[in-house]
């Protein structure tokens, strides 16, 4: 997702997967996940205003993924 006023990404949902994408210069969050499950693999989240990628919910899995140049956090996982 580049250039989206809000979020780049949005998932909400369990047991899915997200490989290989990015968010960029977006207003709130490059990627955004919220869910159980859910396994995030080689993702970017570049120079948005608030957050990177964020991750929210339990046994999710983060490989290989950055979060460079963002307002707030890089990546902020929350539980």
């Amino acid at each position: 997702g580049t250039s989206i006023s809000d979020i780049g990404i949005y998932l909400s949902g369990n047991n899915n997967t997200l490989t290989s994408n990015t968010g960029t210069s977006n207003s709130s969050y490059g990627i955004y996940i919220s869910g159980n499950n859910n396994n995030l693999t080689s993702n970017i989240g570049i120079s948005n205003s608030s957050y990177g990628i964020y991750l929210s919910g339990k046994n999710n899995n983060l490989t290989s993924s950055t979060g460079t140049s963002n307002s707030s956090r890089g990546i902020y996982i929350f539980p």
